[in-house]
């Protein structure tokens, strides 16, 4: 089986939720990550060790590996970064919440169907029986 290669832009709390999930994933390969802070690329290199570091969103979306990327930035970063996978032909996973505004939701959720690409946002909470 061939594995989906995968960029995870952001190391904060949630980044690391996910890095934690998909170093256990036997259908995902982690090949690029991305944040600013030296120390979380750290401590991404012992999770991910044969995956590419970056500083800059922009490189691990450009890598050639990279067929997905996983969003989990600050939040007022999100449409951007969405908006910039999209162009380069990359289906995303979106930690919640896409954007902050439906206008601006709604503008990447066209994006992605014109492009015939997957935007999914990561709100497993919609399932929860408190919300549900």
């Amino acid at each position: 089986m061939t594995r989906l290669r995968v960029a995870l832009i952001g190391l904060g709390r949630m980044g690391r939720v996910h890095a934690a999930a998909l170093a256990k994933s036997k259908t995902v390969e982690v090949v690029a990550v991305a944040d600013p802070s030296p120390q979380s690329r750290e401590f991404a290199k012992t999770v991910f060790p044969s995956a590419a570091m970056f500083d800059d969103y922009q490189q691990a979306l450009t890598n050639d590996k990279v067929e997905a990327c996983l969003i989990a930035s600050p939040t007022p970063l999100h449409p951007q970064m969405v908006r910039d996978a999209l162009a380069r032909g990359l289906h995303v996973l979106c930690e919640k919440p896409l954007a902050l505004n439906i206008k601006v939701a709604n503008e990447l959720a066209n994006l992605a169907t014109k492009a015939n690409l997957v935007l999914q946002i990561g709100h497993w909470r919609r399932f929860s029986p408190p919300w549900a």
